[in-house]
């Protein structure tokens, strides 16, 4: 063979590695860039499930704090009601405690009548007095 038809057959064969060393290096990386697009879509994925949980927690997190507002007005509404039986239960029980003081004065004074008139009808009867 002929030493220029020898270089054109090693330059072509060179070519023909090259070309089929790009085609391997495509095709790997292709595989790759696709392996990683599958990861990164499969993390997103997850990532997403998490959030759309956390949503729904959020979702019924909101819902209590709802009820619990709602509750406090409805608290402070029997609070307040309270506050107002209390005052009147207090006026009344110092309405009360004021009858009884006076209540007990016309015990005492009742009392000082009967023992009052016991002594004088002793004495009526040592003086021999009739009893009136």
């Amino acid at each position: 063979m002929d030493t220029q038809k020898l270089l054109e057959a090693i330059k072509k064969e060179n070519r023909k590695t090259k070309d089929e060393t790009v085609k391997e290096l495509k095709g790997y990386v292709g595989e790759e860039i696709d392996k990683l697009a599958t990861m990164t879509q499969k993390g997103f994925l997850e990532v997403g499930g998490r959030m759309d949980k956390l949503d729904g927690r959020m979702d019924g997190l909101d819902g209590r704090m709802d009820g619990l507002e709602g509750g406090m007005g409805e608290l402070k509404v029997g609070m307040k009601n309270l506050h107002k039986r209390m005052n009147v239960l207090e006026d009344n029980q110092e309405e009360i405690k004021t009858k009884l003081d006076g209540l007990a004065y016309r015990f005492e004074l009742e009392e000082l009548r009967v023992q009052h008139s016991r002594r004088l009808r002793a004495l009526e009867l040592k003086v021999g007095i009739k009893p009136a």
